[in-house]
């Protein structure tokens, strides 16, 4: 229920109040405000058959909207740093020609601190970060690459075809 000043305002139902049938994705419904005893207001939510029909006195407010869908239930930040470090693992154990992914993972694991950057060494005129994961101690060398030479579109839909989206 939405709190507006002092009046809350019902949430809309899911189905319409006069038939009783269940409002599918893409159907359009109309929501109209009725004053209750005192400052309380009732919602009424009609399919649009039945929209005429639910008035006895006129609303202090109506609409027309379109039942949504069902929301995708987005994955939280555990879950996305959870697949991030699987993502990350799997690409260290064969990194040749994913250097851009596993660097930028490695960045971002190191944001989110599940990384932690322990230093920086150059190896054969190559320059590596050191990442530790602080949870089971091991150590991971990520070859450092320039920002400019990263193709971010071609990479985005590298890690996306990775992790399976």
């Amino acid at each position: 229920m939405l709190a507006i000043g002092r009046i809350e305002i019902p949430r809309r139902g899911a189905n319409c109040q006069i038939c009783g049938n269940k409002f599918n994705k893409g159907d359009s419904l109309v929501s109209c405000l009725f004053q209750s005893g005192g400052a309380s207001l009732v919602r009424v939510d009609a399919c649009h058959g039945c929209s005429g029909q639910s008035a006895e006195a006129p609303p202090l407010s109506s609409w027309k909207s379109i039942m949504p869908g069902e929301k995708k239930v987005s994955m939280g930040s555990r879950q996305k740093d959870e697949a991030a470090k699987e993502l990350f693992e799997r690409l260290q154990q064969n990194p040749s020609g994913k250097e851009p992914s596993l660097y930028l993972l490695a960045l971002y694991l190191e944001r989110r601190k599940v990384l932690a950057r322990r230093g920086e060494v150059e190896q054969e005129g190559l320059a590596f970060f050191l990442f530790e994961m602080p949870s089971s101690g091991e150590t991971y060398s990520v070859p450092k690459v320039e920002a400019a030479a990263i193709d971010l579109a071609s990479l985005d839909e590298e890690i996306k075809s990775i992790i399976g989206i």
